[in-house]
């Protein structure tokens, strides 16, 4: 208990700068080095939690923290060293030090059990050359696919159409259970060909030639409102626009994204939906854009999977449609080098948020 009452006491002991002589060259040089190096330390910490606090997904994330203690206890010490040359606090130097030696032991006794797990992971090559081969098995699946339902797409209509012939000559001349099944023959399908249609919509974003350009996107949104004007008129709903940006984007394919979103608010937010397009800046690289309506909304549940291939929240006899169109919409996003999601914390209806590159980033 001695030594803690007296830790700051200074008056039994030398200053350090008694060991240079007071000569100004030797005591500056060793302050200066001093002070070079704790604001080194100093910042080495901020870096690090910087990143961790960035990238929440690391695995050994808790290593980052001890390593910045240590170096932070390592900078206290210079410090400590510097204030020294004129006070002799050493108990108080002893302390820190003490200190700064129980954290660099934690830590190294923390890293030998991490390196197997840490030399483990795969290289940068070794990623790369997984991503490719996955790439590679992808492509392979949606060529499978457009192939099987591009040769699907002509016996199906000629099923629908032979089918339509039989509903429009035969219908009543048999009995009311043959009229019932021809029914669900041309309603079969019907339904067949609009999935095969789908099929190869999404298909096709994956392949389309992307022509990437400075695009306002109030341009962009103007001719979605002319081509959807029919329906907003007919379903007694407002489309309010706010000043959109100019990004950098592909024109015809954020046009997509635009018209299945707005064309989403429109067949479910009901007659009468107020319909609401903004942007706002994130950051010098970036804008988020946003959609959103007055509809009943999309359970938080469901928020995630509604962006899948087919996805339906409703029967087909409450809304029609395949539920390809968020899907549409995250692919072209993420093509873009954005991302899309729903708000969850949106207070009434669907409020549908992307990301996309900023015009100014076109040459970064």
């Amino acid at each position: 208990m001695e030594f803690f009452r007296r830790l700051f006491e200074a008056a039994d002991f030398m200053p350090h700068g008694h060991c240079y002589r007071w000569e100004p060259a030797i005591l500056w040089l060793h302050v200066g080095s001093d002070a070079v190096i704790a604001l080194s330390y100093y910042s080495i910490p901020i870096a690090l939690i910087y990143f961790v606090s960035r990238r929440s997904d690391l695995e050994f994330g808790w290593v980052f923290w001890m390593f910045a203690g240590f170096i932070l206890m390592c900078g206290t010490s210079h410090v400590v060293e510097i204030y020294t040359t004129w006070t002799p606090v050493y108990r108080a130097e002893g302390v820190v030090k003490a200190i700064t030696a129980g954290v660099s032991v934690a830590t190294a006794i923390a890293m030998w059990p991490l390196l197997p797990k840490a030399l483990a992971l795969p290289s940068r090559e070794e990623l790369e050359l997984k991503n490719a081969a996955l790439r590679e098995h992808v492509n392979e699946l949606e060529l499978f696919a457009r192939a099987t339902a591009h040769d699907l797409r002509e016996p199906v209509r000629m099923v629908g159409s032979y089918a339509q012939i039989l509903d429009e000559e035969y219908r009543g001349r048999v009995d009311e259970q043959a009229d019932h099944y021809v029914d669900f023959v041309v309603e079969g399908a019907r339904r067949t060909a609009e999935t095969l249609d789908a099929l190869l919509a999404y298909s096709e974003v994956g392949r389309t030639l992307m022509r990437v350009e400075t695009v306002d996107l109030n341009d962009v949104i103007a001719r979605v409102r002319s081509k959807l004007a029919q329906t907003i008129v007919a379903q007694s709903a407002v489309l309010d626009v706010s000043p959109l940006p100019t990004l950098r984007c592909d024109r015809a394919l954020v046009g997509v994204v635009f018209e299945h979103l707005i064309s989403n608010a429109l067949q479910f937010a009901g007659r009468g939906a107020r319909i609401e397009v903004s942007a706002t800046k994130q950051d010098e690289r970036s804008w988020m854009v946003v959609v959103s309506d007055d509809g009943p909304g999309i359970p938080p549940s469901e928020a995630t999977n509604v962006f899948g291939p087919f996805a339906r929240l409703h029967e087909r006899d409450e809304h029609p449609g395949m539920g390809i169109g968020l899907s549409i919409s995250r692919r072209i996003i993420e093509r873009l080098g954005g991302r899309i999601w729903i708000d969850p914390k949106a207070k009434q209806g669907v409020r549908v948020c992307f990301t996309l590159p900023a015009a100014r980033s076109i040459d970064a």
